[in-house]
This record gives C-alpha cells, structure tokens and sequence, in this order.
C-alpha cells in the first residue's frame, strides 16, 4: 500500500514540474521570437526638447538605427552616448510601441561667454565649456573679456571661480 501512494505522489509531482516547465519553455521561445521580429523594428525616431543640437547629431550619436529592433536597445547605452553631447543636461528614451523612438533632450544653458586664446568659449551655470566660438558676433549672453586661463589647466576653474565671485 505504502508504494502505490509513494508512485502516486511522484506521478503527481512530475505533472506539477512539468506544468511549470514547458510554459515557461514557450514563454521563452514567444520572446526569441518577437526580439528577432521585423514587426518590433523601429520606423521612426522622435527628439524633442532640442534648441542648440540638430536632430540628426542627438540621433547620430544616440546609436540607434532605423530598422534596429525596438526590444534589443539598451537605454542606459543610449543616454551614455547622448551625454558625451556638450549642451545635453538630461535625456530621457521612451518606446513607444510597435515601432517608434522618442528621446527627450533638457539642454545646459549658456550663461556667459569668455573672450581667451583667440576663441569665444561659451559656459553653462557650472563653469563648463559647452562651445567655442571663433568670433563674439553673438551676444545673447554676458561677455567676460580679459581672463587669463593658464594653458596647462585641464579645466578652466579660474574662469569658474570667476563667475561664482559675481554672482
């Protein structure tokens, strides 16, 4: 008596294994599948929020392709690449599904413009260089002229410390 209840719990514990395995087995299988899809390939890549940087450069240097498969991004490469971008102070990606990409840009502002080594060099609010300009033609910012910045500096904390003593 005591061996028709042990093979009546094996048979039911094969079954309960069993039932778990092949649906997770096919769960798997759907996801290979839709990951190699041509129906998850993006069409259309959306920026918005840029005013400095074109289009073209955010999604150029984002990695993403058209044709790409919209479930094998990686979003956190995405945002690595988009923040190598001088003027880029926050990204966010989002998919819209089946076939769509939208990048959120917030741009740095510039605050001011300094006038050394023969170049216009714009910053943002925390004393880094967003862009150098070969002429001060454009003035929608403050100018500081006359700054002298060591050469061998690797940043221009001078500058910086400039522009924190007028606040």
């Amino acid at each position: 008596m005591k061996k028709d209840n042990k093979v009546v719990k094996l048979r039911k514990n094969n079954f309960f294994k069993n039932s778990i395995f092949i649906p997770f087995i096919l769960l798997i299988t759907a996801l290979i599948i839709l990951a190699f899809s041509p129906l998850f390939n993006i069409k259309e890549i959306k920026v918005k929020g840029n005013l400095r940087l074109t289009e073209n450069s955010i999604v150029n240097q984002s990695g993403i392709e058209i044709g790409q498969n919209i479930l094998r991004l990686n979003k956190n490469t995405i945002k690595e690449y988009l923040f190598n971008l001088p003027y880029v102070e926050d990204v966010s990606i989002r998919r819209n599904w089946p076939d769509t990409i939208t990048i959120s840009v917030v741009e740095k502002r510039e605050i001011a413009k300094v006038i050394t080594f023969g170049a216009t060099i714009a910053l943002d609010k925390d004393g880094q260089v967003l862009e150098a300009y070969s002429d001060n033609s454009i003035l929608d910012v403050p100018l500081i002229d006359n700054v002298e910045v060591d050469a061998s500096c690797a940043s221009i904390s001078s500058v910086d410390y400039y522009l924190r003593s007028t606040k």
